[in-house]
């Protein structure tokens, strides 16, 4: 065959590359992050130039894949920051400027305080010292409506900062936007009770609650393949409990005719028991997705 014909063989392809040069003279990259000039197996080993752009089939919306190339499992230790560094910005979005935004808007709360006061001609603290102060009743008055305020709370931020984990390093695009979607629905029924929103909705309380589970629905449609993949108990019992509440509350009046003042410890107590099960199956499906990632 002509020499012109023949198929020029590629100098360069790509940072993960094989060597067909003499063995004992390539410096490979081992698992442990060591330099060895030993000859291993393509599979064990891989000679790394960290310095070049990353393929194609390493990358899916930003972050490093394999379903085109070698499993995560199978690239050296030393390599995997390298390839999780590629985020499209997302990452460092989080990072840099989401904790920025947290405090000016921390700031900006303190400072809107002084304007409120003069507007209703109270002093500043009316607003900064707790309620319990201010009524001048028991401090233990309302514990239990606080304990569920803060289980809301451990919800929002555990998912929320699973999702900022995730961008970064999940290859399934579902796993991150499952725990911002329901990081920040979490967030918005624990706002709402802690300020009581849905007893001043200018719709009416059951228009705000019907939102709410549309919210919800929503959510589990969209993810419902995250769903079917994890342990739901601890979700199914939160779902069950807010329904109990919910139901206790539509018929309040009849219920409290039969069973008295019994009737406001059930439903606070069903929205706590809930507002804990859900918290707890964030944490847990939050816990297990940041493992699978992390040991890929």
């Amino acid at each position: 065959m002509p020499q012109s014909q023949r198929r020029r063989r590629p100098q360069d392809a790509g940072p993960f590359r094989s060597e067909r040069k003499d063995p004992r003279q390539i410096k490979q990259v081992t698992r442990k992050g060591q330099l060895s000039g030993d000859l291993l197996e393509p599979h064990e080993s891989f000679s790394v130039d960290v310095g070049a752009s990353l393929p194609a089939e390493f990358r899916l919306a930003g972050r490093p894949t394999s379903r085109t190339g070698p499993p995560m499992s199978r690239i050296p230790d030393t390599v995997k920051p390298h390839l999780r560094t590629f985020d499209g910005g997302r990452c460092r979005l989080l990072t840099a400027y989401l904790p920025s935004i947290t405090l000016c808007m921390s700031v900006a709360a303190v400072l809107l305080i002084v304007p409120a006061a003069a507007h209703i001609s109270r002093d500043y603290g009316f607003f900064t010292r707790d309620p319990t102060q201010i009524g001048n009743i028991p401090r233990y008055a309302g514990f239990l409506s606080s304990l569920g305020v803060m289980a809301w709370t451990v919800g929002a931020a555990v998912s929320l900062f699973t999702s900022a984990v995730l961008v970064s390093r999940s290859r399934d695009d579902a796993d991150p936007r499952f725990f911002l979607f329901f990081g920040g629905f979490t967030a918005l029924l624990g706002w709402d009770d802690l300020f009581l929103i849905h007893e001043n909705f200018i719709l009416g309380e059951k228009s705000l609650f019907l939102v709410y589970g549309a919210i919800a629905l929503t959510g589990v449609v969209l993810f419902r393949g995250v769903f079917r993949n994890e342990a739901t108990g601890f979700a199914q019992a939160a779902a069950a409990a807010f329904l109990l509440s919910l139901s206790v509350d539509a018929g309040q009046r009849l219920i409290e005719r039969q069973i008295g003042d019994i009737r406001i410890l059930i439903e606070d107590g069903a929205k706590f028991i809930g507002a804990v099960c859900w918290a707890i199956f964030l944490c847990k499906i939050g816990a297990a997705s940041i493992s699978r990632c992390t040991h890929e």
